[in-house]
């Protein structure tokens, strides 16, 4: 899975910063608003 990879790349640093708590939460919301848009309309 791509999250064990990115967990096993990232031995040295523990858990997430907030900088990339706050990147991932703004691509999930790009790549999920058209397709709620194209589902709700």
């Amino acid at each position: 899975m791509l999250i064990n990879k990115v967990a096993k790349s990232r031995k040295s640093k523990k858990g997430f910063t907030l900088l990339e708590v706050i990147i991932s939460f703004a691509l999930i919301s790009i790549i999920l608003i058209p397709i709620a848009n194209l589902v709700l309309t």
